[in-house]
């Protein structure tokens, strides 16, 4: 589990299962539906919004967890993953932390402008959310 899972969990057993069912599907269902209710919202940024996310997962337990998040989401949200542990060492040239003290773009993401890029740490409990511009400067977002 990653450490926001754990925190979910716990916090269900804590409210006796009033915030959602204490299981790693009842995150993915309970993160998909926040998700898919804010999408059809409109009220998350109208005209603004990209389907496409390239994710950093920094070779932690993160990228196999976004792997079965996807399937809750409908195609709401394509995320291409990089880093997902299959060749690379934990957190090496990659991860929200690298990113954020380095000031540098993780190994194996080529970044273009307008897109929207994320860095997990290994854990999946800090998260670095950056992009380039038409205009290549680069910036993050608050």
């Amino acid at each position: 589990m990653t450490t926001p899972m754990l925190h979910y969990v716990v916090r269900c057993q804590n409210t006796q299962m009033r915030y959602g069912k204490p299981t790693e599907n009842g995150y993915y269902e309970k993160l998909s539906t926040a998700f898919l209710k804010l999408r059809g919202s409109g009220r998350s940024c109208p005209g603004l919004y990209k389907p496409k996310l390239v994710l950093d997962a920094a070779n932690g337990v993160g990228a196999a967890k976004v792997e079965l998040l996807k399937r809750h989401l409908n195609d709401a949200l394509d995320i291409e993953l990089r880093n997902d542990g299959s060749d690379g060492i934990l957190n090496y040239q990659c991860g929200a932390d690298y990113v954020k003290t380095q000031q540098k773009f993780p190994i194996d993401v080529s970044v273009e402008p307008d897109c929207r890029y994320v860095s997990f740490d290994g854990d999946a409990d800090r998260i670095v959310y950056y992009f380039i511009d038409k205009n290549n400067k680069c910036g993050s977002y608050r």
